[in-house]
């Protein structure tokens, strides 16, 4: 039996393993052949009953640029765990002719499933990775990586200074960094925290930017810089961060509020080594009607919010250490809800029959208060007026899911509605269940704590998405039979402006006209500001949002 690999055939690396009868597995590389004892055949295992075969994926063939480093990863399944890994480098440019098993030092934390190469030089390498089981079975991978030279040189320096990068900086201490490149030309800027304690960066696609360390420790900073032309350099800074005497205001705060129900905020500090409660603080009400704030000059207050809203508070901190004045300041947002089972109404317009009309949506604030605090900011800054129901999908089995929150028309052109708030962290552990008619948070790539303002309405039992990260936090209580209707439309494929390409999208639109809460507090416009003057149901109605 042969089995071959060509991972790219561009590439210069092709690995052929041919297995030799009970003799074991005759590994090629370039020419080059290593024969491997029958417990290393990572093709033909010897079957064990009842035991899934030991198999190992370290993905396609890489591609870097000079000086880059890359993350390998190992996807490994079966066998007995647990896996002790492996990691080496066979192949490197100075000596692409043969293999250099035991020649090359072990790679840093190499017997992990995951690592981070050196930095490259031009040419060719090969990586390995080696994962045997507990019983001692052990199969075998290898990455091709092929490395590209380029002209575009990247420093990061300290803004203001001729200097390197300092290698200190000091907790809660905003420090620049500036990206120097060895050529002139029109360059875009990309600035991430690759590793290390938490850090602040002011921007991520400047030439120079602020980075605020929260707590003591290292701290990894890259900054990748691209010409118009393609031409790519990157270029990591790595900063030892000390505690000093500043200190960042963290206030504890809850998800919601219930209207006219006090709720504890508490102002903590990031610096372990001060006294919280020997320095001074105050609460400010930035934005919001109808809020009181109990005792606004202590560590400890409690809010009140009398009209139902999506409000802004700020704290601040201060205090004299070791002589010094230090502050610090913790803008925020707050969502006071009727009660913890809150109701939306989204008014629907489309050409497709049945479809136009109301749908109440009842979200879940107890089971999943990060999410629907989220959504509830987005719909109170209406957000989703004039945004598409872009998505109707169905299965073998029948309609799947309904999803919008993510696009618009514009000119004709399916365009995308970038979020304006962060991303929330996925409670799937909470959850109520992607069940038949729940309403989940889509994830960006499926990947947990990416989701932002697309909503999907699950149409068939879809609980083996609560596993993969998917929050349900609501239930479509009425109008359901309009997103029933959706799946009578006719449905294409259409790119967005960006290039994108989505499937299943209606040929005729399905609009948002307003989504809004079922209970809005009307207010006054009195001499003192406003005044709470009691709940208004609107259910049914047609009129814009209420909080545009």
């Amino acid at each position: 039996m042969n089995a071959k690999r060509n991972r790219n055939m561009n590439s210069r690396w092709m690995v052929t393993l041919t297995v030799l009868g009970g003799f074991g597995l005759l590994a090629a590389c370039d020419g080059m052949f290593v024969l491997l004892p029958p417990a290393n055949n990572p093709f033909n295992p010897t079957p064990v009953p009842g035991i899934e075969p030991l198999v190992i994926d370290a993905g396609e063939d890489r591609f870097a640029t000079e000086e880059e480093t890359l993350t390998l990863s190992a996807e490994v399944s079966g066998g007995e765990p647990p896996y002790i890994y492996r990691w080496t480098v066979e192949v490197v440019p100075d000596d692409p002719e043969e293999l250099l098993d035991g020649v090359i030092p072990l790679l840093a934390d190499n017997n992990r499933p995951e690592i981070d190469t050196a930095p490259f030089d031009v040419g060719h390498y090969l990586y390995r990775i080696r994962v045997t089981d507990s019983a001692g079975r052990t199969v075998v991978d290898f990455v091709p990586i092929d490395v590209a030279e380029t002209p575009l040189r990247v420093t990061i320096e300290e803004a203001g200074d001729d200097d390197d990068v300092p290698l200190e900086a000091f907790a809660a201490e905003s420090f620049s960094l500036t990206a120097e490149t060895n050529m002139p030309g029109e360059f875009t800027y990309t600035w991430v925290q690759v590793s290390g304690t938490d850090a602040e960066l002011s921007a991520d696609d400047e030439r120079s930017i602020e980075v605020t360390p929260t707590d003591p420790g290292e701290i990894v900073i890259r900054v990748t810089v691209r010409e118009e032309e393609g031409a790519t350099a990157f270029r990591n800074t790595t900063i030892n961060v000390a505690q000093g005497d500043a200190f960042l205001v963290r206030p504890e705060l809850p998800d919601v509020l219930v209207q006219d129900e006090p709720a504890t905020l508490t102002a903590n500090i990031s610096n372990d080594t001060i006294d919280a409660d020997a320095l001074s603080y105050t609460w400010e009400i930035l934005k919001g009607t109808d809020v009181r704030l109990v005792t606004p000059d202590a560590r400890t207050t409690e809010v009140i919010a009398g009209a139902l809203q999506t409000f802004e508070l700020r704290v601040t901190a201060s205090g004299t250490i070791n002589g010094e004045l230090r502050e610090d300041s913790e803008e925020f947002v707050l969502v006071a809800l009727p009660d913890l089972q809150p109701e939306f109404i989204m008014t629907v317009s489309s050409l497709n029959e049945g479809v136009s009309g109301t749908i109440t949506f009842r979200f879940d604030a107890q089971a999943t208060p990060k999410t629907v605090a989220n959504i509830v900011r987005y719909i109170d800054d209406g957000f989703y007026t004039n945004v598409l129901w872009h998505r109707v999908a169905s299965g073998a089995d029948g309609p799947f899911v309904a999803q919008f929150g993510g696009f618009t028309r514009e000119d004709e052109a399916l365009t995308a509605k970038d979020p304006t708030f962060d991303p929330v962290e996925s409670e799937n552990e909470t959850t109520i269940g992607n069940d038949v008619r729940s309403i989940g948070l889509a994830l960006i790539g499926g990947n947990d704590g990416s989701g932002t303002t697309q909503i999907f309405v699950n149409m068939a039992d879809n609980t083996f998405l609560d596993e993969r990260g998917f929050t349900a936090f609501g239930t479509v209580v009425e109008g359901f039979e309009r997103i029933e209707a959706m799946f009578d439309a006719d449905l294409d494929n259409e790119d967005t402006d960006d290039g994108t390409s989505l499937a299943e999208v209606p040929v005729d639109d399905i609009t948002i006209l307003s989504f809004r809460r079922a209970v809005v507090t009307p207010v006054a416009d009195d001499a003192d500001g406003g005044a709470f003057a009691g709940d208004e149901d609107t259910r049914g109605s047609d009129e814009g949002d209420a909080f545009n």
